[in-house]
């Protein structure tokens, strides 16, 4: 199963984008947070080119990674700091440039 959320950071303006996988073995195996490094890196790059579910085939489709993590792990991504991949703000001020400001947000 998948989930995909946002969530409000701090200020209405500012959303957070979560990527949520449960396992394909077990709903009671572990969690794993994935936050792409960078940072401004959005974390569905690793969805599909590193650990994730899925990979893209030279067709362009979509097809099950055989080596993803969702294998033996619920996995989490997350698209952080504010600006990156999915999350957003409406107000630039909400842009984070500091590893205090992005802690608070996660």
């Amino acid at each position: 199963m998948v989930f995909v959320v946002y969530v409000r950071v701090l200020v209405e303006r500012c959303r957070m984008f979560y990527l949520f996988f449960e396992s394909r073995n077990n709903k009671k195996d572990p969690v794993v947070i994935w936050l792409t490094g960078g940072p401004g890196c959005s974390s569905e790059l690793a969805v599909f080119y590193e650990n994730g579910p899925f990979k893209i085939a030279n067709n362009l489709s979509l097809v099950w990674n055989e080596y993803g993590w969702d294998k033996v792990s619920n996995l989490l991504y997350v698209d952080q700091p504010t600006g990156t991949g999915f999350s957003y703000s409406t107000d630039n001020r909400d842009i984070r440039h500091d590893e205090d400001g992005v802690s608070n947000d996660l």
